[in-house]
């Protein structure tokens, strides 16, 4: 007979505190600590834009084409649009030595070899290797990685259609 969700707020509102730039000197520490496998995840999200854990941990070696600069970046998240299930984002500079570090202890076909059970929790290792680090902690773990990726995107290229392509966003969200 009535809605229970009148007069509730339907609007979503952005929390700004939780929009955080992470430049890559603050990361830089947790680089030097971190082994080959997080420094490849944390570089994916902040130097490639993919999401994480869904993209990262879908990405294979034989999805990495070195020789032509790209990859192909599966996306759960924007599979049910028409033609949006996968992209082919060039590999970005600042991510190529990543990709080639972790190409060199190369044990299986994915990329991330562990870390494969998709109940497990990613964001409290990360946690504690930031905080191992001696950075200050950053509110979206890995949503400020990629944001600042995009951020860093769209400033070297000015082009935002071309950014959202490569991220797998549309323009408007970017």
């Amino acid at each position: 007979d009535r809605n229970p969700f009148d007069g509730l707020q339907t609007q979503v509102i952005p929390d700004e505190s939780k929009q955080v730039y992470v430049s890559v000197e603050t990361l830089q520490p947790v680089f030097e600590i971190a082994d080959t496998q997080w420094r490849t995840i944390l570089a994916l999200c902040r130097f490639g834009g993919l999401r994480c854990p869904s993209e990262v941990l879908k990405l294979r070696w034989s999805d990495i084409d070195f020789k032509a600069g790209r990859m192909k970046v599966t996306a759960s998240k924007t599979e049910h649009h028409a033609g949006k299930a996968i992209r082919r984002p060039p590999i970005f500079p600042d991510l190529q030595p990543f990709l080639e570090a972790a190409r060199q202890e190369k044990v299986n076909r994915w990329v991330v070899p562990d870390y494969r059970d998709p109940e497990q929790n990613l964001r409290e290792p990360v946690t504690k290797l930031v905080e191992r680090a001696g950075v200050d902690l950053w509110p979206k773990l890995f949503v400020n990685l990629r944001a600042a990726a995009i951020t860093d995107l769209l400033r070297d290229t000015h082009d935002v259609k071309l950014v959202a392509k490569w991220v797998g966003n549309s323009p408007g969200i970017i």
